[in-house]
């Protein structure tokens, strides 16, 4: 049986990107050992939680301080394109 991993869309998001990342690291595991140690890695340190649905099925999301990181992050990313210098002026 070939279980899925299930998560929000941040947290998948998230993932995605360690996976590409940390490629040369995670070689000779599957891409299920893979994804696990990466969820296990975000659990220790409070980014991800798992949770059990009414029907038994195991899932995984983002926690409030991932998305409050993640939100600063992008105000960071925001506030250095607006000091770039690139905006045209009339």
């Amino acid at each position: 049986m070939k279980t899925k991993f299930r998560m929000d869309r941040e947290l998948r998001l998230s993932v995605d990107g360690e996976l590409v990342a940390r490629g040369s690291q995670l070689q000779g595991l599957s891409s299920r050992q893979a994804v696990a140690i990466i969820l296990g890695g975000l659990e220790k340190i409070g980014y991800a939680t798992r949770y059990v649905r009414k029907d038994g099925i195991i899932g995984w999301r983002a926690t409030e301080k991932f998305r409050e990181n993640l939100f600063q992050q992008m105000q960071e990313a925001i506030d250095e394109g607006a000091g770039s210098g690139d905006e045209e002026v009339d």
